[in-house]
Order: C-alpha cells, then structure tokens, then sequence
C-alpha cells in the first residue's frame, strides 16, 4: 500500500507485489460493502514501481505473473462499486436538487442502473423520501437534511430521533 502513495520514502529499497488489492465493494445481494481482494490494474502496477528508484536503487518483485489480458488497464472506478445511497441522499439535498438518475449523464464512469435503484429504495425504507412518483424529501428527509453528515444515514436517523424523541444528544451536533 506504500508502494501506492503519492510520498517518496527516501529508505523504500523493496516492493513486493502481490497483484492483489482489498477493495470496498457493495453486494447488491447483501445489502452491504464488503472486502475484496482483486486483482491490481496495470496503472497500479505501474505506480507501485514507480515507487522505486528515487532516491536510491530498489529492486521490484513481483508475485505473480497474469496472461495477457487477464489484467485490467485501469481500476474499476469506486463509484461503479459502492453503496450509492450516501451519494443519492447529498445531491438530493445539495443546492442542485437533483438525483443520480438525472446527474448520470455527466459522470465518464456510469454506475449501473442496479445500484441507483437499490439507493433509492434505501432511502425510501428509512423513510427519507416518498414513493414513486413522489419520490421528494418526507419531512423526516428534510430534517435529516439539516443536520451535519455522520457517515451513516442510519446514524443521522438515530442522532435525529435522539434530538426530537428524546430530547438528548445535542452535544453530538455542536
């Protein structure tokens, strides 16, 4: 993962490559990210390599050894493999007031049609936006809205129900 950053380490001598990296990818299926470990693009490799050299002599190793065209010229882009529910939810509220299935047309890299569907139907189980075809801000999306990003919509649902319900949690948003 050094071999990965974009820092110069004077005393880097040696970088063993797996060919493997562990990626954060969202399963449809489960319903949740998970680690994978896939296999490395040539632009990785070519940046793990090029990590030697600069300061001193370094020697590459490489663990493994891929057919022609088993590799990938470049990574999946994360967008293409994430939960998207975060990303519906913040251009919903952000000053465009839009959605991904709008916004879509002006990424290079598309996610598929799956993954927006799955982010909308989140959305509307915690109750944030209505049904098709009003599929617009609930009150509870609106006052989710308002409060600062934790992450986690569940956890700004739970910060909002201490808030209101409760009378409690104040702290958590100061």
């Amino acid at each position: 993962t050094v071999a990965e950053t974009s820092l110069t380490f004077p005393c880097l001598k040696y970088v063993i490559d797996t060919g493997l990296i562990n990626m954060s990818v969202y399963s449809l299926a489960l319903e949740r990210t998970q680690l994978e470990e896939i296999k490395s693009a040539k632009s990785t490799t070519k940046q793990r390599l090029g990590r030697l050299g600069r300061t001193q002599p370094g020697e590459y190793y490489a663990l493994y050894d891929y057919l022609p065209g088993e590799q990938r010229e470049y990574p999946i882009p994360q967008i293409c493999q994430s939960d998207l529910v975060n990303i519906e939810f913040s251009l919903r509220k952000s000053c465009l007031r839009t959605n991904l299935r709008d916004f879509i047309q002006y990424l290079p890299d598309k996610p598929k049609r799956e993954f927006i569907d799955d982010a909308i139907k989140q959305l509307q189980r915690l109750e944030f936006i209505g049904r098709p075809p009003n599929e617009y801000f609930t009150s509870l999306g609106k006052s989710i809205a308002e409060l600062p990003d934790f992450t986690s919509l569940s956890m700004s649902k739970a910060v909002h129900a201490a808030l209101t319900r409760y009378r409690c949690g104040r702290d958590l948003i100061i």
